[in-house]
């Protein structure tokens, strides 16, 4: 198996993600905390506050899983999947109602913000795809999400 599609030849890549996922969630909670008003105000600066949030907990999750010990490519292709399809739905029901909440004009430029962090959920459902079937890139699409989550948490800071 190639390391494409080898959980454990991406243990070290995973183990950074985590570290660096727990590290800059615990940072932005507490970001949060100090300027909860501030954050609370606007449509626009609740669902920057809750995508950061959750882009940050779940590439923990997706280290998570990757760093399970012996599990094969279908099992965590399978787990991909879940979360993806998790995140999908609660993306898709956050990012609504902040849609609904702004005003017409304000909705376009949202819309264009949510495009990098939207592609990385699909490329996180192609990579559970991909691991599940064997063929089209497996983690090499996971190391996509992660750098869509991370580039859009840049971008809202």
């Amino acid at each position: 198996m190639t390391a494409t599609y080898d959980p454990a030849a991406w243990q070290i890549f995973y183990a950074a993600i985590a570290g660096a996922a727990a590290g800059l969630t615990g940072l932005l909670f507490v970001a949060l905390s100090l300027h909860q008003q501030a954050i609370v105000a606007h449509p626009a600066s609740r669902g920057r506050a809750r995508e950061t949030l959750g882009g940050f907990i779940s590439l923990l999750v997706i280290a998570i899983l990757v760093l399970i010990p012996g599990q094969g490519r279908r099992l965590l292709g399978i787990e991909l999947l879940a979360v993806g399809v998790v995140i999908a739905l609660a993306s898709a029901r956050f990012q609504g109602q902040t849609l609904r909440a702004l005003r017409p004009y304000e909705r376009r430029r949202r819309l264009l913000h949510l495009a990098p962090i939207n592609a990385g959920t699909a490329a996180l459902l192609i990579a559970g795809g991909s691991l599940v079937l064997g063929v089209g890139g497996g983690l090499y699409w996971s190391a996509a999400t992660i750098l869509c989550y991370l580039l859009n948490a840049l971008d809202n800071a």
